[in-house]
Protein backbone atom coordinates (compact mmCIF):
# COMPACT_ATOMS: atom_id res chain seq x y z
CA UNK A 1 0.00 0.00 0.00
CA UNK A 2 2.06 3.03 -1.25
CA UNK A 3 -0.06 5.07 1.39
CA UNK A 4 1.94 4.06 4.17
CA UNK A 5 4.71 6.09 1.98
CA UNK A 6 2.63 9.13 0.48
CA UNK A 7 4.16 11.32 2.99
CA UNK A 8 6.90 9.54 4.50
CA UNK A 9 10.64 9.98 3.56
CA UNK A 10 13.95 9.93 5.39
CA UNK A 11 15.23 13.09 6.49
CA UNK A 12 18.67 13.97 5.04
CA UNK A 13 21.56 12.11 5.73
CA UNK A 14 19.50 8.72 7.83
CA UNK A 15 20.82 6.45 5.28
CA UNK A 16 24.23 7.62 5.55
CA UNK A 17 24.29 7.36 9.13
CA UNK A 18 22.76 3.72 9.48
CA UNK A 19 24.89 2.83 6.61
CA UNK A 20 28.50 4.03 8.85
CA UNK A 21 26.73 2.38 11.84
CA UNK A 22 25.93 -0.88 10.83
CA UNK A 23 29.70 -2.35 10.20
CA UNK A 24 29.93 -2.14 14.44
CA UNK A 25 26.80 -2.28 15.96
CA UNK A 26 23.51 -4.20 15.32
CA UNK A 27 21.00 -1.89 14.83
CA UNK A 28 16.94 -2.72 15.66
CA UNK A 29 13.53 -0.93 14.59
CA UNK A 30 11.10 -0.85 18.06
CA UNK A 31 7.62 0.75 17.24
CA UNK A 32 4.47 0.41 18.38
CA UNK A 33 3.07 0.62 14.19
CA UNK A 34 2.14 -2.87 13.20
CA UNK A 35 5.06 -4.96 12.35
CA UNK A 36 3.18 -5.95 8.48
CA UNK A 37 3.58 -1.75 7.79
CA UNK A 38 6.51 -1.47 9.67
CA UNK A 39 8.19 -3.62 7.28
CA UNK A 40 6.76 -2.24 4.19
CA UNK A 41 7.90 1.21 5.40
CA UNK A 42 11.45 0.00 6.08
CA UNK A 43 11.74 -1.82 2.72
CA UNK A 44 10.03 0.82 0.20
CA UNK A 45 12.06 3.90 1.80
CA UNK A 46 15.12 1.67 0.92
CA UNK A 47 16.30 0.95 5.11
CA UNK A 48 15.47 -2.65 5.30
CA UNK A 49 19.10 -3.82 4.95
CA UNK A 50 20.21 -2.22 7.64
CA UNK A 51 18.04 -4.19 10.07
CA UNK A 52 17.76 -8.33 10.86
CA UNK A 53 14.51 -9.00 9.79
CA UNK A 54 14.54 -11.04 13.72
CA UNK A 55 15.20 -7.19 14.79
CA UNK A 56 12.40 -5.39 14.09
CA UNK A 57 9.67 -5.59 16.64
CA UNK A 58 5.80 -3.84 15.96
CA UNK A 59 3.33 -3.05 18.55
CA UNK A 60 1.31 -6.07 17.45
CA UNK A 61 3.91 -8.82 17.98
CA UNK A 62 4.26 -10.50 20.92
CA UNK A 63 5.49 -7.96 23.53
CA UNK A 64 3.50 -4.98 25.22
CA UNK A 65 3.72 -1.90 23.28
CA UNK A 66 5.45 0.67 24.60
CA UNK A 67 6.28 2.38 27.12
CA UNK A 68 6.57 -0.78 28.37
CA UNK A 69 10.08 -2.12 28.21
CA UNK A 70 9.88 -5.52 27.33
CA UNK A 71 10.26 -5.16 24.04
CA UNK A 72 13.45 -3.47 24.10
CA UNK A 73 15.10 -5.96 26.63
CA UNK A 74 14.23 -8.63 24.54
CA UNK A 75 15.94 -6.78 21.94
CA UNK A 76 19.24 -5.99 24.14
CA UNK A 77 19.58 -9.90 24.60
CA UNK A 78 18.94 -11.10 21.34
CA UNK A 79 22.09 -8.95 19.82
CA UNK A 80 24.17 -9.45 23.23
CA UNK A 81 24.24 -5.86 24.13
CA UNK A 82 23.58 -4.60 27.64
CA UNK A 83 21.42 -2.04 28.66
CA UNK A 84 24.25 0.42 29.41
CA UNK A 85 25.59 0.09 25.98
CA UNK A 86 22.14 0.51 24.20
CA UNK A 87 20.73 3.27 22.94
CA UNK A 88 17.22 3.68 22.01
CA UNK A 89 16.47 6.68 19.24
CA UNK A 90 12.80 8.07 19.39
CA UNK A 91 10.55 10.88 19.15
CA UNK A 92 8.49 11.15 22.08
CA UNK A 93 8.27 10.77 26.16
CA UNK A 94 6.88 7.20 25.12
CA UNK A 95 10.41 6.27 23.90
CA UNK A 96 11.89 8.35 26.67
CA UNK A 97 10.14 6.28 29.35
CA UNK A 98 9.96 3.10 27.63
CA UNK A 99 14.09 3.64 27.69
CA UNK A 100 14.46 4.58 31.24
CA UNK A 101 12.20 1.50 32.07
CA UNK A 102 15.14 -0.92 30.31
CA UNK A 103 17.87 1.03 31.62
CA UNK A 104 19.29 1.94 28.62
CA UNK A 105 20.09 6.22 27.42
CA UNK A 106 18.11 7.46 24.82
CA UNK A 107 18.03 10.40 22.13
CA UNK A 108 14.90 12.19 21.66
CA UNK A 109 14.48 13.91 18.54
CA UNK A 110 12.28 16.14 16.90
CA UNK A 111 11.10 14.00 13.34
CA UNK A 112 8.10 11.90 12.48
CA UNK A 113 4.85 13.56 14.63
CA UNK A 114 7.39 14.81 17.26
CA UNK A 115 6.43 17.43 19.85
CA UNK A 116 6.43 21.20 20.06
CA UNK A 117 8.67 20.71 22.97
CA UNK A 118 9.00 18.48 26.49
CA UNK A 119 5.75 18.80 28.81
CA UNK A 120 7.83 20.40 31.99
CA UNK A 121 6.62 17.73 34.40
CA UNK A 122 8.56 15.59 32.00
CA UNK A 123 11.78 17.30 31.91
CA UNK A 124 11.73 17.42 35.55
CA UNK A 125 11.52 14.08 35.41
CA UNK A 126 14.39 13.33 33.48
CA UNK A 127 16.77 15.47 35.74
CA UNK A 128 15.09 13.94 38.32
CA UNK A 129 16.04 10.32 36.64
CA UNK A 130 19.34 10.77 35.47
CA UNK A 131 20.50 13.21 38.39
CA UNK A 132 24.48 14.19 38.15
CA UNK A 133 24.97 11.15 35.99
CA UNK A 134 23.96 12.54 32.95
CA UNK A 135 23.83 16.49 31.48
CA UNK A 136 20.63 17.17 29.48
CA UNK A 137 20.23 19.05 26.48
CA UNK A 138 16.58 20.51 25.35
CA UNK A 139 15.77 20.70 21.58
CA UNK A 140 13.07 21.80 20.45
CA UNK A 141 10.25 24.22 21.30
CA UNK A 142 12.96 27.15 22.16
CA UNK A 143 11.39 29.69 20.26
CA UNK A 144 12.10 32.55 23.18
CA UNK A 145 14.64 33.75 25.27
CA UNK A 146 11.82 32.77 27.88
CA UNK A 147 11.69 29.52 26.91
CA UNK A 148 15.53 29.10 27.48
CA UNK A 149 15.46 30.60 31.07
CA UNK A 150 12.30 27.90 31.76
CA UNK A 151 14.11 24.80 30.48
CA UNK A 152 17.52 25.78 32.59
CA UNK A 153 14.61 26.78 35.87
CA UNK A 154 13.63 23.02 34.93
CA UNK A 155 16.93 21.52 35.08
CA UNK A 156 18.18 21.46 31.72
CA UNK A 157 21.98 21.86 31.43
CA UNK A 158 21.68 23.53 28.06
CA UNK A 159 18.87 25.08 25.59
CA UNK A 160 19.38 24.61 21.49
CA UNK A 161 17.57 27.44 19.73
CA UNK A 162 18.40 26.81 16.08
CA UNK A 163 15.39 28.04 14.62
CA UNK A 164 15.91 31.65 15.65
CA UNK A 165 19.47 31.99 13.62
CA UNK A 166 18.18 30.13 10.72
CA UNK A 167 15.71 32.91 10.31
CA UNK A 168 18.55 35.41 10.65
CA UNK A 169 20.88 33.36 8.01
CA UNK A 170 17.85 33.46 5.91
CA UNK A 171 17.23 37.04 6.24
CA UNK A 172 20.51 38.60 6.51
CA UNK A 173 23.31 35.99 6.24
CA UNK A 174 25.60 35.85 8.68
CA UNK A 175 24.95 39.48 10.80
CA UNK A 176 21.01 38.46 10.22
CA UNK A 177 22.34 35.30 12.47
CA UNK A 178 24.34 37.63 15.02
CA UNK A 179 21.08 39.80 15.46
CA UNK A 180 19.15 36.97 16.01
CA UNK A 181 21.70 35.66 18.95
CA UNK A 182 21.59 39.24 20.48
CA UNK A 183 17.70 39.37 20.62
CA UNK A 184 17.78 36.02 22.21
CA UNK A 185 20.25 37.10 24.56
CA UNK A 186 18.34 40.11 25.37
CA UNK A 187 15.12 38.52 26.13
CA UNK A 188 17.23 35.79 28.21
CA UNK A 189 18.63 39.06 30.66
CA UNK A 190 15.14 40.91 30.09
CA UNK A 191 13.27 38.04 31.55
CA UNK A 192 16.40 37.43 34.70
CA UNK A 193 16.07 41.03 35.43
CA UNK A 194 12.06 40.78 35.59
CA UNK A 195 12.06 37.16 37.94
CA UNK A 196 15.17 38.59 40.35
CA UNK A 197 17.17 36.04 39.30
CA UNK A 198 21.17 38.25 39.28
CA UNK A 199 22.79 34.86 36.91
CA UNK A 200 21.80 32.47 34.91
CA UNK A 201 23.71 29.54 36.98
CA UNK A 202 20.84 30.51 40.20
CA UNK A 203 17.92 29.48 37.68
CA UNK A 204 15.70 26.69 39.88
CA UNK A 205 12.31 25.86 40.07
CA UNK A 206 11.51 28.59 42.77
CA UNK A 207 11.08 31.05 39.55
CA UNK A 208 8.54 29.16 37.98
CA UNK A 209 4.78 29.47 38.59
CA UNK A 210 2.53 26.89 37.14
CA UNK A 211 -0.56 28.07 35.19
CA UNK A 212 -4.05 27.41 36.81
Amino acid sequence: DRRLIAHTRPYPGIGEVLAQLAPAHRLAVLTNKPLAATRQILGRLGLAHHFAPELVFGGDGPYPRKPDAEGLRALIAMTGSTPSTTWLVGDSVVDWRTAQAAGSSCCLCRYGFGFEGVPAEVLTEIVDAVGKTAEVYVDGGIRRGSDVVKAIALGADMAFAGRAPLYGVAAGGEAGVKHALDLLKSEVDRVLALIGCPDVKQLGPQFLARSA
